[in-house]
């Protein structure tokens, strides 16, 4: 009996021995790697996001015009900055004081305990004084609440944990009656932050940071970025601002990409070319990954946002705002709201050189006054010269004369009288007219008539209006159209590609909020892409049109950029604002209207005639300018409207290099093209001369 136990306990023995070895066996063999991996899993640290950088916008001339710009600061860990807390000491003596000792060793005790933390905090607080500069007071104040912050936060929570059902609005009665004892035994994560106490604005103070204080504990030198727009208020309407992303902009936007989805506290362009140009200046971010050894297991590198060119001359920008915003300069007696629009192209490329909208803000500080300009009665916000619509007044009457001549209305020395008569009720008058005057006796004490391009020099409404009314309403129509007029002409804000993916494929085809206008009896609110569906105005409107009246609505960049088409001799191409490499000269959309040469010749002819012959509109304000010395040859067309009353005046401006810019200006409440808009549009002509972009070099003083 014996003898058969043994063997059967041996027999177990043997066989549980069997099955350890088999199992042994099979995690040798079967489960040995993956234990492997997951040991080497677990000693692989979470990855560590690397940082992207914003792209740059520049202007034309490489200027920057929003950048991210490194700031620094010193920053002290809050268990130094509490050593100047009276509430953290008496805490700390009480606890002592509690465990048994006297309140005198309990002074000395702490003292000793602490007295490299208050020496570490000492130095920290004597390089702000007194080498950074910083007011004592200041930094006092500064740790104060930082201190503050922290011990407010700790006491609510104390009393939170006491009276967890208790509704929030008994804390403000009790919080004074909670032991000091009992908030510092409280412990958050906001007690092992660094806080900053001090800017370091320049490279020395920075660098004496960086040798004096990194090697203290509880103090740090901690960089961001911040997003800066040197050129301030100037072109505010077009470079816009960036600001903290919203969850709903988060998730329409890279919300896919790892890589490239927003996470909380990042910023997204909210207005301008910062915000048409997200996908191309955003950037991707990057990551690495360590193991505990810090070794380093796998890199992703960041993609820096790639930068964006306006076709601004920045310089040039600032120049006119400047003038603009001081009309007196430029036209004594100047009468009007101070809301003015006003933009220059360079006639080659179809650049805009400037495109000025008044009043304007300082993007820098727009998030902060956000409120206060979106409710402001003159509207800071809104770009007039791209998205307020004008009726063009005389400045459409070139156009009206090409359209009359091109269609056989009538041909260059024809006569339309404009005599003492007044024209039947219902047709415009001309101003000659109302002042008891006519452009027939006008003509005729020179020997002229009143033909095409008198008709120009003088801005005749009897003879505009009457040919306008010559023309079938749907030409009419489709001739404005041609020029730009009724549509956004603007060109889409095209990203020339990006071989790297850094947007993850998408294509940047975004348009500044810019108003079609209307060339259409009611005012539409849609661009027109196919002219030949639009409803003809009706025969009454015509009339009206011709003087640039009725119905008809522009914008400043549209009369701007039909003016930029009449120095190309008729070559369309549509306005940009961001430079293209690929494409320098603007050339991908560039159309030819059906304009004869000699027809061209009359509307120059009588656009010269209006700036440099007695009679024309605008003679009076460029006859002493000088202009001409400059190697300058101005053609132009004054505009004054009635209801709304605002001010016109439009050109383009040749040089003997063959070199051309289009302008337009227009005046909101002022009363006369020729004394209000004409004097602005001179200077705004010397300051393109100035910034070397038409005429003839001088000297420098």
């Amino acid at each position: 009996m014996y003898h058969q136990r043994l063997k059967f306990f041996i027999g177990v023995c043997v066989l549980a021995m069997l099955v350890c070895l088999a199992r042994l066996w099979y995690l040798q063999y079967f489960l040995a790697e993956p234990a492997r991996q997951q040991l080497s899993q677990i000693r692989i640290l979470p990855p560590k996001l690397l940082p992207t950088l914003r792209g740059k916008v520049v202007d034309r001339n490489e200027q920057i015009v929003a950048r991210d710009e490194p700031y620094f600061y010193l920053q002290i860990n809050y268990e130094l900055t509490r050593l100047r807390d009276p509430r953290f000491w008496e805490a700390q003596l009480e606890q002592r004081i509690a465990s048994g000792q006297d309140r005198q060793a309990a002074e000395a005790k702490l003292a000793k305990d602490w007295a490299k933390d208050i020496a570490r905090l000492k130095k920290a607080m004597d390089f702000c004084i007194y080498t950074a500069g910083m007011p004592e007071a200041e930094l006092h104040q500064t740790i104060e609440s930082i201190n503050d912050r922290i011990w407010e936060l700790a006491r609510f929570i104390c009393w939170r944990r006491n009276h967890s059902d208790a509704p929030t609005g008994r804390y403000e009665q009790e919080k004074d009656r909670i032991p000091v004892r009992q908030i510092a035994e409280v412990d958050l994560a906001e007690m092992h932050k660094a806080y900053s106490v001090l800017e370091l604005y320049d490279r020395p103070t920075l660098m004496a940071a960086q040798v004096e204080l990194t090697q203290l504990d509880g103090v740090r030198i901690q960089s961001e970025s911040r997003r800066t727009y040197p050129f301030g208020s100037t072109a505010s309407h077009l470079v816009g601002w960036v600001g903290p992303v919203r969850r709903e902009e988060a998730d329409t936007l890279f919300s896919d990409d790892a890589y490239l989805r927003y996470l909380d506290g990042e910023i997204i362009g909210k207005f301008g070319i910062e915000k048409l140009g997200e996908p191309v200046l955003r950037g991707k971010r990057g990551e690495v990954t360590y193991d505990r050894d810090k070794n380093e297991i796998s890199r992703t590198n960041p993609q820096f946002g790639q930068d964006i060119q306006l076709t601004l001359d920045m310089t040039l920008q600032r120049d006119i705002e400047i003038l603009l915003s001081d009309p007196n300069a430029a036209a004594p007696g100047f009468r009007g709201s101070g809301k003015i629009a006003a933009v220059v192209i360079e006639a080659a490329t179809g650049d805009v050189l400037a495109m000025v909208s008044l009043p304007n803000f300082d993007v820098n500080q727009a998030r902060q006054l956000y409120s206060q300009l979106l409710n402001d009665p003159s509207r800071p916000l809104r770009n007039r010269a791209i998205e307020e619509t004008y009726p063009p007044g005389s400045s459409v009457k070139p156009l009206i004369l090409l359209a009359g001549l091109e269609e056989n209305k009538i041909t260059a020395n024809e006569i339309i009288s404009c005599s003492w008569t007044l024209p039947p009720t219902g047709w415009p008058k001309c101003l000659l007219q109302r002042r008891g005057y006519c452009h027939d006796s006008r003509w005729d004490e020179e020997g002229q008539v009143n033909n095409g391009r008198n008709a120009l020099r003088g801005s005749c409404n009897v003879y505009f209006s009457r040919l306008a009314d010559r023309l079938d309403g749907a030409v009419l129509q489709r001739w404005l159209w041609e020029f730009g007029w009724g549509t956004e002409v603007l060109q889409p804000c095209i990203r020339t590609g990006n071989p790297d993916g850094l947007d993850g494929g998408a294509e940047l085809d975004s348009r500044f909020r810019e108003a079609p206008g209307s060339i259409i009896a009611d005012f539409q609110t849609q661009s027109i892409t196919d002219i030949s569906t639009v409803k003809v105005i009706p025969p009454g409107e015509k009339r009206w049109w011709g003087i640039g009246q009725g119905n008809l609505r522009v914008t400043a960049l549209q009369v701007a950029n039909a003016y930029a088409v009449l120095a190309r001799r008729g070559e369309y191409k549509p306005p940009r604002l961001v430079i293209d490499p690929e494409d320098p000269m603007n050339s991908k959309q560039t159309r030819r209207l059906p304009i004869h040469a000699q027809h061209l010749a009359v509307l120059y002819d009588g656009m010269h005639a209006v700036v440099y012959e007695r009679g024309g509109s605008g003679y009076e304000a460029f006859a002493d300018s000088g202009l001409n010395e400059l190697g300058l040859t101005v053609y132009g067309k004054t505009g004054s409207t009635e209801r709304p009353y605002n001010a016109w005046f439009a050109a383009f401006v040749n040089d003997s290099a063959g070199r051309a810019i289009s302008l337009a200006v227009v005046a909101e409440e002022g009363q006369s093209g020729s004394k209000d808009a004409a004097p602005l549009a001179r200077e705004i002509i010397r300051l393109c001369h100035q910034a070397g972009y038409i005429g003839t070099k001088t000297a420098a003083p």
